[in-house]
């Protein structure tokens, strides 16, 4: 009996195609979020999840965008698939902490910004969050707060 394979369509080349595209949109997302655009940052970054899902770094941008967009659960659950990509990455785990933190979410974001910290741990940016924290661990807001602004990827 003979067995009929379906043929691979994705061959090494289209994946590196397609690999490429991801990074030149999320090159380009990252430039829009530098400018402050926003939406366009999140158009890009979308562009570049679409193509590679497994890119961390697109969906960290996609979380950044969505967050100055007000798009809170949206903006939680790319930087939280940022840092499920890369959970090695103290710039993931940092932009999800200072992400929480605005939000409120105070115990969550010290323990992803902790995390930051044992990757890198002269992380500025991560340092200065972990102060804050500490400083407000305990006592609740009743609102947001604004927490300081988010690294991007480089």
């Amino acid at each position: 009996m003979t067995r009929w394979r379906t043929p691979n369509t994705t061959t090494p080349t289209t994946n590196r195609v397609a690999d490429e595209r991801a990074a030149q949109f999320t090159r380009q997302a990252l430039e829009h979020l530098r400018a402050d655009r926003f939406p366009q940052a999140a158009e890009f970054a979308r562009q570049a999840v679409e193509l590679d899902p497994e890119s961390g770094e697109a969906h960290g941008a996609l979380g950044i965008a969505l967050a100055q967009m007000g798009r809170t659960a949206e903006a939680t659950d790319a930087l939280k698939r940022s840092v499920e990509l890369l959970p090695g990455d103290a710039k993931a785990r940092y932009n999800l902490a200072a992400h929480l933190f605005r939000v409120g979410d105070r115990e969550a974001a010290l323990q992803q910004v902790r995390a930051a910290l044992e990757i890198q741990p002269t992380h500025r940016a991560a340092l200065e969050l972990l102060r804050q924290l500490e400083r407000t661990t305990g006592s609740q807001p009743s609102e947001a707060t604004p927490a300081p602004p988010p690294v991007f990827p480089t």
